[in-house]
């Protein structure tokens, strides 16, 4: 996941915002598993008349913890990939 899109996630949850998932294109959103993210209980999605998918941080974890959590998810698709195709 890119590291500015893990920034601009944890802003949000600093101040309670939810994130419009369009003004994430260029930060490659298109690339993450939302749904895998959502069911780990790492993000939160809806839909918004206004913005279309908005998203943001759960406030079951601490930021750091989400970001760890967000890393190892990372990290493990990287691995996983690397041990199919290594």
């Amino acid at each position: 996941m890119n590291n500015s899109l893990v920034k601009i996630l944890i802003e949000a949850k600093k101040l309670n915002k939810w994130i419009p998932a369009k003004f994430l294109v260029k930060y490659d959103i298109q690339k993450v598993n939302l749904s895998k993210l959502e069911d780990d209980g790492l993000i939160l999605t809806m839909k918004s008349k206004s913005d279309g998918m908005v998203l943001k941080l759960t406030l079951k974890l601490s930021p750091l913890q989400q970001l760890i959590r967000i890393i190892q998810y990372h990290l493990g698709g990287i691995l996983l990939c690397r041990r199919t195709y290594g």
